[in-house]
């Protein structure tokens, strides 16, 4: 199980309540090490081996300190900070190099390079408890570690993000949160999608004096979020008041997905032809069938026209623009001839469609309406649609006997069986008595002429435009719309 110490056959969550060992909050340019190590850095950590460049960043936290409130009467001294520089000889690990921390800082502070990630040790005083003075202080200082890069911080941050991450003790005002959120917002980190408790920490105290708090998260910035596929797992504190925590890379099954029209697709001159060429052909049948036919032969040209025209549009995009460069960089040079205006003019048209495309192939697969408030391309909207996939992602479940469950059969078929158990199983019933139906209220006459009315083609129109929301019968309602009204009329 991740997390065992080989000498002393303990898990680091155990270790913590028997030694004094201080909690740890990461920083990592990438994921190394994971986040259920908990405790100050060994000099030689043992507990897994990466390919990854890491930054680390370890915040000094004392178990019997923890949600402890100081005396402000007594004596405080001044927060220091240790600086630790990155290992020489060895900052790329592969399968064979175990990482390590030293513990003698040099006497002076060397800066996050933005090329090569420097290892960092940030500790404080552990005589005293937390104030918001403090608080602040250590907020400021991460912000000040604020890096472009793929980040991710992670740990006991020993205060809440939100109202509801309490229950019980002494209640919290928005204000108490603000420094923290404001922190938060500068540096561009926000919550990894995670399983699990939501609380984190309790004061393991009696019935009435328990408290239950979310103290320990795990954050990244868009950067880590485009760069990684990654889920956080919390599990049961055990016997220490910190619940541990797992960083772990979702295995995504590759399977046939199934046919989905995207907007996109509407911008090739070549799709009307493609709907006409299907459309027009003769089917047997109700009108409805034929509509179902026709649409069915649809899809695998359409499947085509996506992969010879739309696969790597970012590729596609990029290209075109050095063709476009190119083109302007000529009739900047004094080039005016109709040809190379000509070219510069399509090659305007084939990027800005090519740009359009991937915007609405990303707002086909968001489904959110706020994207259209939004930057087009911004990678803030990426970020939010991989973390949305992630956190819908279901990768371990409880069955009704307690076990955890984990792999996608084994999480369907517990889907299955509970469901099962809640609709019961079919039984025999009596027909409905007619007798029974006719004691109850009728329609009026001017409402039963109304269900036998014609459907107006405008009514069918906004019933399918309102109900499916397609780009492609609002597109092609030209051509298709004619058939579909006379199916939908035919089945009233």
């Amino acid at each position: 199980m991740p997390g065992a110490l080989p000498y002393m056959g303990l898990f680091k969550d155990e270790l913590s309540t028997l030694l004094d060992l201080a909690q740890a909050c990461l920083g990592l340019t990438l994921l190394f090490p994971c986040p259920w190590a908990m405790g100050n850095p060994n000099g030689s950590f043992h507990a897994c081996e990466s390919d990854f460049i890491l930054n680390q960043v370890w915040i000094g936290h004392k178990f019997e300190n923890c949600r402890k409130k100081s005396d402000s009467k007594e004596k405080t001294t001044k927060k220091k900070m240790e600086w630790r520089p990155k290992n020489e000889t060895a900052n790329i690990l592969n399968e064979k190099q175990e990482p390590e921390v030293g513990h003698d800082p040099p006497p002076y502070p060397i800066p996050l390079d933005k090329g090569e990630p420097e290892a960092v040790t940030i500790t404080e005083d552990e005589d005293e408890g937390y104030t918001e003075n403090k608080r602040k202080e250590l907020w400021k200082n991460l912000s000040n570690h604020k890096v472009p890069s793929p980040w991710c911080v992670l740990g006991d941050f020993n205060t809440i993000l939100h109202l509801d991450e309490k229950i019980g003790g002494t209640q919290v005002s928005r204000e108490d949160l603000q420094d923290f959120q404001d922190c938060l917002n500068e540096c561009g980190l926000e919550d990894l999608p995670y399983e699990g408790p939501k609380f984190t920490w309790t004061n393991n105290q009696e019935t009435g004096r328990r408290i239950y708090s979310k103290l320990d998260r795990v954050l990244g910035n868009v950067s880590w979020v485009l760069s990684f596929n990654l889920k956080v797992y919390f599990k049961e504190e055990g016997i220490s008041d910190h619940s541990p925590m797992i960083l772990k890379s979702l295995v995504q099954d590759r399977k046939h997905a199934s046919f989905k029209f995207c907007d996109m697709w509407t911008l090739d001159p070549h799709f009307p032809n493609i709907v006409a060429e299907i459309w027009d052909k003769d089917h047997q049948g109700y009108l409805m069938h034929q509509v179902v036919q026709k649409l069915k032969q649809l899809k695998e040209p359409l499947k085509s026209l996506n992969r010879n025209k739309f696969k790597s549009l970012d590729d596609q995009i990029e290209e075109t623009r050095s063709r476009l460069n190119a083109a302007q960089g000529v009739l900047r040079k004094g080039g005016s001839n109709p040809t190379d205006l000509k070219a510069e003019k399509e090659l305007r048209k084939e990027l800005q469609m090519k740009m359009k495309a991937r915007f609405l192939m990303w707002t086909h697969q968001s489904k959110v309406d706020w994207i259209s408030m939004g930057d087009q391309n911004s990678k803030l909207f990426y970020a939010w649609l991989k973390k949305k996939k992630y956190q819908n992602h279901i990768t371990t479940i409880t069955d009704s006997t307690g076990e955890v469950k984990e792999g996608k059969e084994e999480v369907a078929k517990v889907l299955v069986d509970y469901y099962q158990n809640q609709l019961g199983k079919m039984e025999m019933t009596e027909d409905i008595s007619k007798d029974i139906v006719d004691m109850g209220e009728c329609l009026s006459i001017e409402q039963q002429m109304k269900l036998i009315s014609p459907i107006s083609p405008e009514e069918v129109k906004k019933a399918v435009f309102d109900g499916y929301s397609s780009g492609f019968f609002k597109n092609q309602w030209h051509k298709v719309g004619p058939l579909i009204t006379n199916a939908v009329q035919e089945f009233f």
